[in-house]
């Protein structure tokens, strides 16, 4: 009850007492703690005198907000994860609200330090590693992962305030795409992709003994030397007895050492790491002295360690421990092919006071790199070395074998030392009987002590292997040894102009600069490079940074040193392709020399590189079993023998990206052809035993999947001349496979789905797997090749998705503060903006069609749909005629007709996708059998003779298909031969029109083609030089032209003219555009430019010379409130449905279009506002347009790792307070204290941010996201054996809908029995014993037209099979059960799971036609709940369930708040009645108690008719002048929360079976779309996704069906069509997001019979209906109601009259 002002006070002059540490028994009150912090923030006028600014920096950490920081900091080390989350949530929120200027103006510049108090760089490092380590769940990461992120993201949002300041000082280039170029979209215009083998000559060096050898240390930066203070040791290998005299304990010496190591072994040991070839890509990762700040010690820091890692390491350290007890020890120090680098760990030393006094005596006080992968231990791993180098002069490679030594020889290190000037290289050591000594440790190659480890009981427990010399790493890697490697090198053909000094000086030598990133998947790493390329085709670059990969990938073979070495220079020659004057390289050899100095020696270094990007890789002969035979051209491998399995290797590894590849089965015999993915074994040790397996994981052509000798049921059978895609997902560590052939006659096409996953390991693994594509044989005969179509994307860098974020978090922040007065560059971040006026330029001059390959949606396309483009794929197809973007083709294909459609040009091969086949939508893209994926041809795929043009777009000049490729295929080189009988002119024109003759051609002259030209009619011409003559030669008979096609006399010989043996695409392409251009004028240019028709005036604005400046005029000139750019935001979706497509095919044209259509027309429904639409330019909306779409692009890539619930919700349940499960809303008033607590303090954070700007985000963004999510928490579904059997896992459920039929269930008057007799309580009986995880499932059975099920459908006394349609019926009739409310004496519904909404009772407002939840039903929390697993269980499901719920329902579940608005679109009476009472209520209670509400008490109905009351014993106590406004506040709040108790247990069944913490990135309207549909059938969108079998879409009984659903049908005739047709009765949104077409066909009907005598026939399992060929339109309606009315059941003529109810 304490005033504001007075709590104040208080706070300020209360003491601040000192907190004394806990004992043991005590445990931190974090409920308390939470109290207080949100108490402190809660009260703006506190905090501001309690946090009052401070003067120096170092007084920071004592005021309110950095004691406050740094308690909650505390929390970050804790090793109890969901206190560190607690801890980041609340230091977060703090400094984004200090940074909001919540605290005032004066506070704006102290943030920074508050930042200090903080270990930044470290937790950046740490939401990196944690990202990194989860990245195989994406989308879906850990709360702990999003926590650091969104910590992360405010420390960046504060540190980079002023680095913006000097971003906008930098000059944007338009060209940069960002999703080109960080590869989220694969393109021309991006990365171009070169793969081949690089060789390692062998070369000779001489090998030093051990004497001139060095001991290979780490720098000083790096980690700390491998024998540290406080570590024991022995006498070691070069112990001089001479010259060290041993020690002499003393008995008390003895018992003293025993003590001293039996409270060492006391101490708790820190779990071993993971090998020590880990990736330590910054300057070291050891943790080396105190945490910069917090005075920690390395104890402390450990916590910090990753758990999955530690674990791996102490399965590693248990083994060696066994074999150190139990078995002989190994005297080699050199570990042979059995062994793993796991079995060699050791931790260096005991963790002891020791350790804490040495670290922190040294001068290195701060965090070194990657802390969290070691968490502060010291470590080292012996690697393993080859077997065979063990020589006299390398005594350090044997190592004394375990033993009991007595104490008295142990010793333990008190110094590091230097020795004859060498740092580092020598040890004091004291002994039991308190000598010290100093001796070598690496000193010209000597050590004079042995590392070990002690047991509890004093006894050593295992030795470290000696230190190795950089000569025995060089000698054990393979320096100087004949090495093969596989490269991929990714060039950017047309790099983003910067001002280095690389460029600067290859623009002053006239040569081309390029860049690109060399990648050695066998060393796990990768480096960026630069250079330049002269005109000669010669390509210099080089080394300049590691971009990933660890120090010690193995550069030991390539470098002399473990760290990788910049400035490696590389020389390559580039060969064009068959075409002269192609651009594009397809081929790169090239050499890289250097010296290696090593051992006082030097050895030349000299890799030879072959690489070529006509395929992914190509078969290795290094690593291929003896008894495969591989082609030349390394693209075939056949068996020459059935001595068993054997294997080949691909010559490139992959570990990281997504990759795709096809292989053509040439010949196979069932379970005789393997096909998969494989590590490859570690270099040096033997291969050949793997070879002669099949070694990883893989597809067996019997329908298997193959590992390691264990098989499981998987995909479908493939034969010879099959097709096999092997899709290796590295980022999420899977392997898929896709099936192109023939089965029983027809193509099939079928995505297999995920074979393998973790490929990765069973836990996250330190250095990322590198997996090689693997073909296996087994039997002679058997062969198999590669084909040349293929996807490779490099996947998507951890710190690209960690910048999104920022970028998002900064963007959202200038949007909430948007300021009126800051200038237009101010307004948004300057990096959001530049992207912005970027995409602005490619959208306006955009040609291209962004497309889902077999690859998946991860590894998308952006498609060239330029005709010139076009034209020249379809030169190198060797096509007759050209093929455009938009032709729908008839081709053949596995020699069966099928329709296509050609969607444009990558990688100079023509794309397609069926044209009647589904359009797809979400991830799961390729529907049943993955016939709507786009793929692509290459040459000989397409037979010219079995190419049929079918249609063609209306932009498509008529002529441009008339142009004959084969003759523009010419050899420029060669000579024509002049045989003609009447002889040829030659003319100055091409054209026969406007010719004008030279003269005649003489008969066996020759001449040399040297250009190319089209007519106006199409033919081709060839300008020719006969004789110092020029001119374009015509053949004349009377007046016909022929063509040319003779013998040509060539060097003394005759030979037949080959048209098609060579071509200049310079000249055909510039021929072609001539022509296009000449015969179209305008038309044919725009066409040309990939302009859309220009019929407004806006049209014609330009953005091509639009400079930067320019664009922030156009897109922020007028102040854009956040309501506004919302309204932008809903126009891209709306015009996205019209159009039916994703937002990426969207034209700037059609855009703009339909903006200037809803500016004039002012009756059309626009999400624009009039006042908007009047105010702002089409140019400038679309300005605004390009900023969203930008936004969009960050939200999409870093949304799986935001938080989205907001930072109370998490606090209260981790306090243990019980809440509501519901999404919080900022209105809502809840009960608990912690609740009321917090709901004063609105903790800034990104789940925040993004709910308050959800109408920022476009809904294809959303769905992109919820669709992954989905798909992710999918239950998996083993196969059955038998391929056209369900799994079992796919039970059978019973359902007798002839008892639920609505006329019986209205005959029962107990609510119980209509719910027991009803298909919804006859489910919820059947299903209630199930797990969640059951309904889960979204399994598609074979034949099933792509419907996903969770269980399969019996209906009693039907004859009818589920393959979809009865599955649909189910869901489609428990719609119809729980919102029938048409029984008499009843305002209530069929079954009492819903009730009408008291406006559909009265018959007044609006939404009469909507439900809301029973309120009061006894048995409604089961039920309830139930009803909200079924509902999820049909969008998992993808059904839309034709449900008409009320907005009370939909807002709370995405956590927006409820209002009298909302109260009155449900109770317009009761919403009306508080309004007038507040109008009236004044004057009249001022004067007394009215007459009009003498009777009014503290009551009122529900929607189900009962009388309840508002207050305790409400219906006796009477509305009056002193409560009025109580009762109409309590009168809203029950109306607006009736049911609430309902509404929880059915959020709590939604949450059950969907991801329901993504409900709040949706806006009402949005999830109930999502969950119900269209309510209104859209024809058109139908009509767009129909496919005609056996009949034509222009037969005239079909232009009549289409004619009555539109013109004749009402909305409830059509959406019972839908049922009838279908079993649903809505659409999905969009056309993108149908999973399969609608089917029309012409009945068969027996010859000579009438038609119209027959009915229209529905499949519903297959969408199909077949129509007859009726006589009229009138008939055709009349018999299509007819058929919809009177088929309540299927195959109502085949009935089990013996079933119950009938």
């Amino acid at each position: 009850g304490i005033e504001s002002s007075s709590r104040s006070n208080l706070l300020v002059n209360s003491e601040i007492v000192e907190s004394q540490p806990l004992s043991a028994s005590e445990k931190p009150n974090l409920t308390l703690a939470v109290w207080l912090t949100c108490r402190i923030l809660s009260d703006t006028k506190a905090a501001m005198v309690l946090c009052k600014p401070v003067d120096e920096a170092k007084d920071f950490q004592d005021s309110i907000l950095g004691r406050l920081i740094l308690f909650w900091s505390n929390g970050l080390y804790a090793p109890n994860l969901s206190l560190k989350l607690l801890s980041a949530g609340i230091i977060s929120s703090i400094l984004r609200d200090i940074f909001d200027k919540k605290w005032g103006d004066e506070r704006t510049g102290e943030i920074y330090h508050y930042c200090d108090l903080l270990p930044s760089e470290r937790l950046m490092k740490l939401a990196f590693s944690r990202v990194w380590t989860e990245r195989a769940s994406n989308p879906i990461f850990s709360r702990y992962a999003q926590g650091l992120v969104d910590l992360s993201c405010s420390i960046r949002l504060i540190k980079n305030f002023e680095q913006s300041k000097d971003r906008e000082k930098t000059a944007p280039d338009h060209r940069y795409c960002f999703e080109w170029d960080k590869s989220f979209v694969l393109n021309d215009k991006g990365w171009t992709l070169y793969t081949g083998m690089a060789i390692q000559d062998e070369c000779d060096w001489p090998i030093p003994n051990r004497a001139s050898s060095s001991i290979f240390e780490t720098s000083s930066d790096e980690a700390p030397p491998l024998l540290l203070p406080g570590c024991h040791v022995i006498k070691g290998p070069n112990w001089d007895e001479g010259k060290y005299n041993e020690p002499r304990p003393s008995p008390e010496s003895i018992a003293l050492a025993q003590a001293a190591a039996n409270a060492a072994a006391s101490i708790p040991k820190l779990p071993p790491m993971p090998p020590s070839n880990k990736p330590k890509t910054g300057k070291g990762n050891l943790l080396w002295g105190r945490m910069q700040g917090a005075g920690r010690t390395a104890a402390i820091e450990n916590m910090e360690a990753e758990v999955l890692a530690a674990m791996a390491a102490m399965d590693a350290e248990d083994e060696l421990i066994k074999n150190d007890n139990n078995e002989p020890a190994n005297t080699d120090s050199h570990a042979d092919e059995t062994g793993s680098a796991e079995e060699n760990m050791v931790i260096s030393g005991a963790f002891s006071g020791e350790f804490e006094e040495s670290a922190s005596s040294t001068d290195d006080d701060g965090i070194i790199d990657e802390m969290e992968e070691n968490g502060g231990v010291s470590i080292k791993i012996n690697e393993a070395t080859s077997e065979g180098n063990a020589t006299a002069e390398n005594p350090q490679s044997s190592v004394p074998q375990t033993q009991n030594i007595k104490p008295s020889a142990i010793g333990v290190v008190e110094e590091i030392i230097e020795w004859n000037g060498n740092p580092g290289q020598g040890r004091r050591v004291r002994w039991p009987d308190g000598t010290v000594g100093n001796y070598r440790w690496g000193y010209a190659g000597r050590l004079d002590l042995t590392h070990v480890e002690l047991s509890p009981d004093g006894s050593i427990r295992c030795k470290h292997h000696p230190p190795e010399t950089r000569e025995d790493a060089a000698i054990s890697m393979g320096l100087g040894k004949k090495l093969h490697y596989g490269i991929i090198l990714r060039l950017r053909p047309d790099p983003i102009p910067d001002n280095s000094f690389e460029k600067l000086e290859a623009e002053t030598k006239n040569l081309k600069y390029i860049e690109g990133i060399i990648e050695w998947p066998d060393l796990d790493a990768a480096a960026r490079v630069t250079g330049t390329e002269d005109e000669n085709g010669i390509i210099i670059f080089e080394e300049r940074e590691l971009l990933w990969g660890s120090i010690n990938s193995g550069w030991m073979c390539r470098f002399g040193k473990h760290e990788w070495q910049p400035g490696t220079k590389y020389e390559f020659k580039s060969e064009s392709s068959k075409f002269s004057n192609s651009e594009k390289i397809s081929k790169l050899s090239g050499t890289s020399s250097y010296n290696v100095e090593i051992g006082g020696n030097t050895a030349r270094i000299n890799i030879r590189f072959d690489l070529q990007n006509s395929l992914l890789f190509t078969l290795d002969p290094n690593r291929c079993a003896s008894r495969i035979i591989i082609s030349s051209d390394g693209k075939s491998a056949r068996c020459n023998s059935n001595d068993g399995r054997c294997a080949v290797y691909g010559s490139v590894g992959f570990s990281k990206g997504i990759h795709y590849w096809e292989i053509k089965i040439e010949q196979a015999e069932p379970g005789y052809v393997f096909l998969g993915v494989a590590e490859a074994p570690s270099r040096g040790s033997p291969i050949g035993a793997r070879l002669e397996s099949w070694p990883g994981e893989g597809f067996v052509n019997y329908r298997a999947a193959y590992q390691g000798g264990s098989e499981k049921v998987y995909g479908e059978h493939f034969h010879s001349n099959d097709v096999v895609g092997v899709l290796l997902d590295m980022d999420h560590g899977s392997v898929s496979f896709f099936l192109d052939g023939m089965k029983f006659g027809e193509h099939v096409v079928a995505n297999l789905g995920v074979a393998y996953d973790r490929l990765h390991g069973p836990r996250p693994r330190v250095i990322p797997t590198v997996m090689y594509p693997v073909i296996g044989l087994r039997k002679y005969g058997d062969s198999v090749s590669l084909t040349d179509k293929f996807i490779s994307s490099p996947g998507v860098d951890t710190s690209v998705l960690l910048t999104s974020a920022v970028n998002v978090c900064e963007s959202l922040h200038k949007w909430e503060n948007a300021d009126r007065t800051a200038s237009p560059m101010d307004r948004l971040p300057i990096a959001l903006t530049v992207e912005a006026w970027q995409h602005m330029k490619r959208w306006q001059s955009s040609n291209l069609f962004r497309a889902t390959t077999r690859a998946g949606i991860n590894a998308r396309v952006d498609l060239d749909q330029s005709p010139t483009a076009c034209f020249r794929a379809s030169i190198q197809l060797d096509l007759t005629f050209p093929l455009f973007a938009g032709d729908t083709i008839m081709v053949k294909i596995c020699e069966i007709p099928e329709k296509v459609q050609v969607l444009g040009v990558y990688m100079d091969k023509l794309w397609w996708r069926r044209s009647d086949g589904p359009r797809g939508g979400g991830t799961d893209i390729l529907g049943e059998n993955g016939v709507n994926a786009v793929w692509c041809w290459s040459t000989g795929d397409v037979k010219p003779e079995d190419l049929q043009i079918a249609k063609s777009l209306t932009t498509t000049p008529s002529n441009a298909h008339s142009i004959s490729l084969e003759k523009l295929m010419i050899n420029y080189d060669s000579k024509l031969k002049i045989i003609s009988n009447e002889g040829l002119l030659f003319t100055t024109e091409i054209d026969i029109d406007s010719q004008k003759i030279i003269e005649q051609a003489a008969v066996g002259s020759f001449g040399v083609v040297e250009n190319v030209g089209i007519t106006n009619e199409g033919n081709v011409r060839y300008y020719v030089s006969i004789d110092s003559k020029k001119g374009w030669l015509s053949g004349l008979e009377g007046t016909f032209e022929f063509v040319l096609d003779h013998e040509v006399e060539n060097t003394g010989e005759t030979k037949t003219l080959e048209l098609c043996s060579s071509i200049s695409l310079k000249y055909a392409l510039k021929a072609f555009e001539h022509f296009i251009i000449n015969t179209n004028g305008s038309f044919g240019s725009m066409w040309l430019n990939c302009i859309g028709k220009q019929n407004e005036p806006e049209h014609k604005e330009k953005c091509e010379e639009m400079t930067f400046n320019e664009f922030v005029s156009l897109a922020n000139k007028r102040f854009w409130s956040t309501e506004e750019d919302m309204q932008i935001t809903e126009a891209l979706n709306f015009v996205s449905d019209i159009l039916g497509e994703e937002q990426a095919n969207v034209s700037w044209y059609e855009t703009m279009h339909l903006l200037i259509q809803l500016k004039k027309n002012q009756s059309v429904l626009c999400p624009i506002s009039r006042e908007l639409l009047d105010e702002a330019s089409i140019m400038e909306i679309m300005g605004r347009m390009c900023i969203i779409r930008s936004f969009n692009l960050h939200v999409r890539i870093s949304l799986p790792l935001l938080r989205l619930t907001l930072p109370e919700e998490d606090w209260w349940q981790r306090v243990g307070t019980s809440v509501n499960r519901l999404p919080h809303s900022d209105t809502v008033d809840e009960t608990e204290s912690i609740a009321k607590l917090t709901a004063r303090w609105k903790p800034k954070c990104m789940a925040r941010q993004l709910r308050y700007n959800r109408r920022l985000l476009l809904t294809e963004t959303k769905m992109f996201f919820w669709d992954g999510v989905l798909t992710s928490t999918t239950t998996p579904t083993p196969l059955s054996h038998d391929e056209y059997e369900d799994p079992k896992e796919v039970r059978v459920v019973k359902l007798n809908r002839v008892r639920a039929a609505q006329s019986r269930l209205i005959q029962l008057r107990s609510p119980i029995e209509r719910i027991r007799h009803s298909v919804f309580g006859q489910l919820q009986r059947e299903l209630r014993s199930w797990p969640s995880s059951s309904l889960r499932r979204a399994y598609v059975g074979k034949g099933h037209g792509g419907q996903k099920r969770a269980f399969k459908v019996k209906f009693i006394g039907e004859g009818v099979n589920d393959y979809g349609g009865p599955y649909r019926a189910v869901f489609e009739q428990i719609s119809q059960e729980l919102q029938a409310d048409e029984i008499k004496d009843s305002d209530g519904c069929l079954l009492p799971i819903l009730v009408p909404v008291p406006n559909r009772s009265s018959k007044l407002g609006e939404n009469q036609d909507k439900f809301a939840l029973h309120p009061s039903f006894k048995d409604s929390p089961d039920l309830m709940n139930f009803f909200g697993r079924i509902l999820g269980t049909g969008i998992r499901n993808g059904l839309q369930m034709d449900l008409d719920l009320a907005p009370t329902i939909w807002r709370p579940l995405v956590g927006l708040p409820l209002t009298n608005k909302h109260l009155e679109s449900i109770d317009l009476l009761t919403a009306k009645r508080v309004q007038t009472l507040r109008e009236i209520g004044v004057e009249q209670f001022s004067e007394g108690i009215s007459e009009t509400w003498e009777e009014l008490t503290f009551t009122k109905f529900s929607s189900d008719g009962r009388l309840i009351e508002l207050v305790p014993d409400g219906s006796s106590q009477h509305v009056d002048k002193e409560n009025w406004k109580t009762y109409c506040t309590l009168t809203v709040a029950a109306g607006l929360h009736e049911g609430s108790q309902a509404l929880q247990s059915f959020y709590a069944g939604l949450a059950a079976i969907l991801p329901t913490e993504l409900f709040p990135l949706f806006t009402d309207n949005e999830l109930e779309t999502m969950i119900c549909g269209s309510k209104d059938m859209d024809v058109e969108m139908l009509q767009k996704c129909t496919e005609y079998s056996g009949v034509s879409s222009d037969a005239p009984h079909i232009v009549a069906f289409w004619d009555v659903l539109k013109e004749d049908f009402t909305a409830a005739d059509r959406a019972a069509f839908l049922r009838f047709a279908w079993a649903r009765s809505r659409l999905p949104k969009s056309v993108r997001d149908f999973p399969t077409s609608f089917k029309l066909q012409t009945s068969v009907i027996a010859d000579g019979a009438d038609p119209d005598t027959y009915l229209p026939h529905a499949q519903t399992c297959f969408f199909s209906l077949s129509i007859p060929k009726y006589s009229s339109r009138e008939i055709l309606r009349a018999k299509l109601l007819y058929a919809i009315a009177n088929s309540p059941n299927m195959d109502r003529d085949i009935r089990l009259h013996n079933a119950e109810g009938w």
